[in-house]
């Protein structure tokens, strides 16, 4: 479904604030809100249809909270990863991201929630076989799996 013009409206207006305060975090160094800032842009973006924009906020949003140790933002930006690749009919990775969010200690309940709604959604089976299969090492290597990926196009861009 197409976004209606009060939603366009209101997406624009949320992607401009949001963007005037990514500039502010830049410019003070405040790595917790810059990630956090640039996670919920990604969410805007995706929402208003531009998922090319709202990777390259994730993979931003990932990476800024990588470095700052920020498991919480790490895990929503996969999660915005998750939806993505979901949408490009990658489910297995959507599948693996999902389990790991939904079981990772660090995981927010809005982020929780967020996951369960995708796992309402038609990923139950394959999530359940997942979610048995845990591991504390899949979340090293699914950050790995997302920057990696998208290093070589970042730098060619």
């Amino acid at each position: 479904a197409r976004p209606d013009s009060a939603e366009v409206a209101l997406g624009a207006s949320a992607r401009e604030l949001l963007e005037q305060g990514i500039a502010i975090w830049r410019e003070i160094g405040d790595h917790a809100s810059l990630a956090h800032s640039l996670n919920n842009l990604g969410d805007v973006l995706l929402e208003m249809k531009r998922e090319t924009e709202a990777r390259s906020h994730y993979l931003e949003a990932l990476g800024v909270a990588k470095k700052a140790g920020l498991l919480p933002i790490m895990l929503d930006a996969l999660l915005g990863e998750a939806i993505l690749r979901l949408n490009a009919g990658e489910k297995e990775f959507a599948i693996q991201a999902l389990a790991h969010i939904l079981k990772h200690p660090s995981s927010t309940q809005v982020t929780r929630n967020r996951a369960e709604r995708l796992y309402a959604d038609g990923l139950g089976a394959g999530l359940e076989a997942a979610r048995d299969s845990f591991r504390e090492d899949a979340f090293d290597r699914l950050v790995a799996d997302v920057l990696g990926k998208h290093a070589s196009s970042q730098a060619l861009a």
